[in-house]
């Protein structure tokens, strides 16, 4: 059950990493 919720938590923190790159790089080509 920990493990589980620790990998759910690695998961979310890989999406939310790549939607932040995502989001950059978005910006940079805006500018």
């Amino acid at each position: 059950m920990t493990k589980r919720k620790f990998k759910n938590r690695r998961i979310k923190e890989i999406v939310t990493s790549i939607e932040e790159e995502n989001f950059i790089s978005k910006e940079l080509l805006k500018k």
